[in-house]
């Protein structure tokens, strides 16, 4: 986007001074200048406090703000020297940065440069920002919002899922990372890149994902026209579940508890001895409860979906309660293979083993889209905004993002005087403006033709010669940008040419003493101009009897008898040349009457 217009890039310039000088456009919410910016994701954050120092490898050139310094392909290191960061390559080292400095690096290429993270051999468009966070280093990937897409949808949900389901879920992503644009999770960057957000694992080639986002481009689920929070989850084991039954908050209207038929309800188990169940608790939670005795199976209640709203376990010093997703969490370690899959779960104690035995359904929180019920539904024909539909009801898919397909007038080629008319056909954004500027090639001057309006057609009358560009400034009403797409097509204006029509006396027969009047019938040109002469065959002299005027007739009184030839000069008020087309009629005057035989040169 930010890119559009790059081959005329000086016209750009120019417009800039008068989108300046005269726009006063204000939208009262700007998601879709958001959507354009690049998203800055932090790397390795579960790592960050631990990172003081990064090995790296650049393919392709990457220049450090506010220098001349160019990064070539190779290998780099920045470290934390001091308080103060140094970027070195094969030992030599190229900048130092102070505390609360960054170091960016901005791609000379951006859809071919990749930075590879020694630590992870992750690759990662974009540029990037490596910050001086005094006792550790701050690694944040800048890119826009697709390109970040490609990176997310592989590794949230598999490749090999149907196309509409693939689609869903990159609409399902771009929507949570647009909401995180508007809502930053850092002063420094917008969200991180692991599961406490969505999974971002950088630049990959899985060209099925990257389709499933291209194809999605710009779409955005929105509810009173913001971006919902647009959870997913891995399955809901069968049915959703409302928002504030997980995390408390206040209840969403897209947010639902319904039964969702294509998510099977596959059980999964989990058995757990008292011990291991001690080992598991957090430090807070044996702080209050001493050392776990046992589970109140009494105690458990349920949602209509199913999962558990609340359980209490005993301890030697008390019991403590959970509820909504920690109900899900309590027993957690970190090992997904091990840990309680949903909350969607029933317990029962084995006293010859003691062991505590759950048996649930569903993996995930269960809020918003189900991914194995999205797979199913596609499987099934059903289209990435069905599915979107059923698990974020309420919402509505807007496309944010403006493809613009061109402008095309109804005639490249006119004549002074005739109008043009001009067609723009863009698509997504909300409620698209247009505004048309007129460029003169000759003039050097752009004239404001129409301002923004909704209405996408547009019609000019060209009244001086020359070569013009015009151009349509589209916007969506949303944007405060000064524009965020423009389209342009060019016309050359031409004098028509003239046509000489013919030229009639009056009366065919005149005498000494008359007045008779000779009219020319000519067309073309812009305005045109008339000369009239007189030839006196028996003088054999010529008189110029009315200078070039916009009369097409003359009135003369012949007051001496003979033959005469009266001539007519035409020419376009803007012709160079002494004259277009000429015409004359000739008159014989006698002492009664006279004839009068037209001709034409």
């Amino acid at each position: 986007m930010k890119n559009i217009f790059k081959k005329y890039s000086l016209i750009v310039c120019l417009m800039s001074l008068f989108f300046c000088a005269s726009s006063n456009v204000t939208a009262a919410t700007d998601y879709f200048s958001e959507y354009t910016d690049n998203i800055r994701v932090v790397l390795l954050e579960s790592e960050l406090s631990n990172i003081a120092s990064v090995d790296f490898t650049l393919k392709g050139n990457y220049i450090i703000d506010g220098t001349d310094t160019v990064l070539a392909d190779g290998a780099y290191s920045i470290k934390l020297e001091s308080g103060s960061m140094a970027i070195y390559k094969s030992g030599v080292l190229i900048k130092q940065f102070s505390y609360g400095e960054s170091a960016s690096l901005y791609s000379q290429n951006y859809s071919s440069n990749l930075l590879t993270l020694s630590k992870t051999r992750m690759q990662y468009m974009g540029d990037f920002n490596f910050v001086n966070q005094g006792t550790y280093i701050s690694i944040v990937n800048k890119l826009g919002i697709d390109e970040y897409l490609y990176g997310v949808v592989p590794f949230e949900i598999s490749e090999s899922c149907d196309t509409e389901a693939l689609k869903a879920q990159a609409v399902a992503a771009r929507t949570y990372a647009f909401s995180k644009m508007l809502s930053p999770a850092g002063t420094y960057f917008d969200l991180g890149s692991n599961t406490n957000y969505q999974m971002y694992n950088g630049y990959t080639s899985t060209s099925k994902c990257k389709s499933a986002v291209d194809s999605t481009k710009g779409i955005v689920l929105t509810y009173n026209g913001q971006p919902i929070s647009a959870y997913f989850c891995s399955s809901n084991g069968g049915y959703t579940e409302k928002v504030e039954n997980v995390w408390g908050s206040t209840p969403l209207a897209y947010s639902d508890s319904v039964q969702d038929t294509y998510d099977p309800k596959e059980t999964w188990t989990r058995t757990y001895t008292t011990a291991e169940i001690n080992s598991r608790l957090s430090t807070t939670t044996k702080a209050a409860i001493g050392d776990f005795t046992g589970i109140d199976l009494n105690s458990i209640t349920r949602y209509p979906s199913g999962r558990v709203s609340n359980i209490t376990i005993n301890g030697t010093k008390g019991t403590m309660s959970f509820s909504k997703n920690s109900a899900r969490s309590f027993l957690a370690s970190g090992n997904v293979n091990t840990d309680l899959k949903s909350a969607m779960y029933s317990v029962t104690y084995d006293s010859n083993n003691d062991t505590y035995i759950f048996t649930g359904t569903g993996f995930g929180h269960g809020v918003g889209m189900s991914q194995t019920g999205a797979q199913n539904r596609a499987s099934a024909g059903q289209k990435y905004s069905d599915i979107l539909s059923f698990y974020y009801p309420n919402s509505k898919q807007e496309n944010f993002f403006i493809t613009l397909q061109g402008m095309i007038p109804s005639n490249p080629e006119v004549t002074v005087g005739q109008s043009v008319d001009f067609i723009t056909t863009a698509s997504g954004g909300n409620q698209l403006q247009y505004q048309y500027h007129i460029y003169n090639y000759q003039s050097k001057v752009w004239t404001l033709a129409k301002a923004f309006s909704t209405d996408q057609n547009f019609s000019w009358t060209f009244t001086d010669a020359g070569k013009y560009q015009v151009m349509c400034y589209v916007k969506d009403s949303n944007s405060s940008n000064q524009y965020d797409a423009v389209a342009y097509s060019e016309v050359n204006a031409s004098i028509a040419p003239v046509t000489l029509n013919g030229i009639n006396p009056s009366q065919l027969t005149t005498y000494k003493g008359k007045q008779e009047t000779i009219t020319v019938s000519a067309s073309g040109g812009t305005s045109l101009l008339y000369r009239y002469h007189i030839y006196n065959y028996q003088t054999k002299t010529w008189s110029m009897v009315q200078d070039y005027s916009t009369n097409a007739s003359l009135k003369w009184t012949f007051n001496e008898l003979g033959k005469y030839q009266v001539m007519c000069f035409i020419k376009d008020v803007n012709s160079s040349s002494q004259y277009d087309k000429a015409a004359y009629c000739e008159t014989t005057v006698n002492a009664a009457t006279a004839a009068v035989t037209p001709q034409l040169l």
